[in-house]
């Protein structure tokens, strides 16, 4: 019956929920403020459903009044013609850091956000940017995977490998919290 997998689905957020380390979060926070008043943007990707929050969270820290110069934040996931090139013409692994050589500058904020957090890909990126001398924050989930120890900052959501929902919605909440912070 749904009704009982709602409720044990529900039970099962709560969980993850709670054990989320706020203090991680305020991290990461900070790592925005500071990156803004540095007049830096905010470059986030992921995959599949990552990739719809990397989205969502550029849009929700675009609409924020952070500070007078406005927010800049941008997803690598949002241009399709150009994803699609990249990995066409250079292989799926690169189409983040083929992004990142052109657009990342020294004060860029780059966050990574990974179910598995071992996406060849994403972790590419992740590595030109600390090449760069740039800030890399991961939000993670399954334990954190190799990212863990790649980014400066990982913000784990505590989930069992396979469990990509609690991970995405995970992910929102901490997206939706700061938010709905900046917009108080």
């Amino acid at each position: 019956m749904i009704k009982d997998f709602f409720n044990h689905y529900r039970d099962g957020f709560i969980k993850v929920l709670v054990e989320i380390d706020p203090g991680q979060v305020e991290k990461l926070f900070d790592a925005l403020k500071e990156t803004y008043d540095a007049n830096g943007k905010v470059i986030i990707f992921g995959n599949g459903g990552s990739a719809a929050n990397a989205s969502h969270l550029a849009n929700d820290l675009n609409k924020t009044p952070l500070n007078s110069l406005g927010v800049r934040a941008l997803s690598l996931t949002d241009n399709v013609p150009w994803i699609t090139a990249i990995g066409n013409d250079f292989g799926y692994e690169f189409i983040f850091v083929n992004q990142l050589e052109r657009l990342l500058e020294i004060n860029d904020l780059v966050i990574a956000i990974s179910s598995s957090g071992n996406s060849e890909n994403v972790i590419k990126a992740v590595e030109y940017a600390n090449s760069k001398g740039n800030k890399t924050i991961g939000i993670l989930g399954f334990g954190g995977g190799k990212l863990k120890d790649k980014v400066n900052l990982p913000v784990l959501i505590p989930t069992l490998k396979g469990e990509y929902g609690f991970m995405e919605d995970g992910t929102t909440f901490i997206s939706h919290a700061i938010a709905s912070y900046l917009n108080r």
